[in-house]
């Protein structure tokens, strides 16, 4: 037989469950057709339980705010919370007040169980031993933004991008394009309009790397670390996203390539940096990157020789070097985000960049989802 843990037995006894009426919503039992009052009972018996001692003074505050209708929302959001922190934590731990009346004062205002959802995993993982942990206020400022639409868009690109962690530790993801149709079928809009809107909306809150192009209907919606980091967050994880996606994480050794000697070269001193060009000069990289700029400084009509850069997935350096538009007719068309494989040799290395010679390059047609 399965014993309740320390959490549990706490959040259970009659003390906890009989009385304390912190939220004002014993009142609404009528209303609320399908709550019992046990239900209202142990969703005040949980308040009180992370937010001790400051519980009666926010359900004060909440009182002559709460209605039928957000009273339930918070119910909902109380009770996948408890849910959460019994599988969680196995100690006794608290929420900061701020966090946890900034959950019930915003998340009581939607109906949707997705964002409810949200609101429970940021609320458990808000819970430590000290209750002083504030972390996640950033978290819940950026999801109270949020239309029902945007956090269907966030969630999927942070579950099906590819994740993939840097040579210096961090997560990051790869490339991951939605067109115009997937998304309507997502977001359940119409409007191409407010379908864009709500793209430039997420990238305004630094959540995904881009949106449409000015003449494109296929869109970047590459989840941030910052994207990633509140998901995580938003399941209750109470880690690093690193160890949340590691079964799926993966180090770029690509991207890696280009980092390592990029960041080898910046840690020489000055004067030392061309012993570093000497070691690499010559060697064949190989690598995926999205096109970032197409040069016409050294474009002639009669040479038509160009300068192409990309940016290897998941990295700020760039590898640029010279092709012939002669070679890739193609490229007269390219558009900046697009995915290309780029092989050449290691020409020249500065702190931002490394420069190639006798360049290959293919465009990459599928998707990195």
């Amino acid at each position: 037989m399965n014993r309740p843990n320390s959490l549990e037995r706490k959040i259970m006894t009659p003390e906890n469950s009989e009385s304390k009426d912190v939220l004002g919503i014993r009142p609404f039992g009528d209303s609320l057709k399908i709550i019992t009052q046990g239900v209202v009972d142990g969703a005040s018996a949980f308040l009180s339980r992370i937010c001790l001692p400051a519980a009666e003074e926010l359900g004060l505050l909440l009182k002559d705010k709460l209605s039928a209708w957000r009273a339930k929302n918070t119910i909902n959001i109380l009770q996948m919370a408890e849910k959460i922190a019994k599988q969680t934590h196995s100690t006794e731990v608290y929420a900061p007040p701020k966090l946890v009346f900034k959950a019930i004062e915003e998340g009581s205002w939607t109906e949707d169980s997705e964002i409810q959802k949200m609101w429970a995993g940021l609320l458990s993982s808000s819970c430590t031993r000290d209750g002083k942990d504030e972390g996640n206020l950033v978290f819940m400022n950026i999801l109270s933004q949020l239309t029902n639409s945007e956090v269907k868009i966030l969630n999927l690109a942070c579950e099906k991008s590819k994740k993939r962690v840097s040579r210096g530790g961090w997560i990051y993801s790869k490339k991951m394009f939605l067109n115009l149709c997937e998304l309507q079928e997502l977001s359940n809009l119409d409007d191409e309009q407010q379908i864009d809107r709500e793209l430039d909306h997420l990238h305004s809150l630094s959540l995904i790397s881009g949106g449409f192009k000015a003449d494109s209907k296929i869109a970047d919606v590459s989840p941030t670390a910052l994207a990633l980091n509140m998901y995580v967050r938003a399941q209750g994880f109470l880690y690093a996203p690193i160890k949340y996606f590691e079964s799926v994480l993966q180090h770029d050794p690509q991207t890696e390539v280009v980092e390592i000697i990029i960041e080898e070269f910046k840690s020489k001193p000055i004067l030392k940096r061309k012993e570093t060009i000497a070691i690499y000069k010559g060697k064949t990289i190989i690598f995926n990157g999205v096109l970032s700029n197409l040069s016409e400084w050294l474009y002639t009509p009669e040479s038509k020789d160009i300068q192409i850069s990309l940016n290897p997935l998941g990295s700020y350096y760039t590898v640029r070097g010279k092709i012939n538009l002669k070679d890739y007719p193609e490229l007269e068309s390219a558009r900046g985000g697009e995915l290309y494989e780029m092989k050449g040799a290691i020409k020249d290395i500065d702190s931002i960049s490394i420069e190639l010679s006798d360049i290959q390059i293919k465009y990459i047609i599928e998707k990195e989802n």
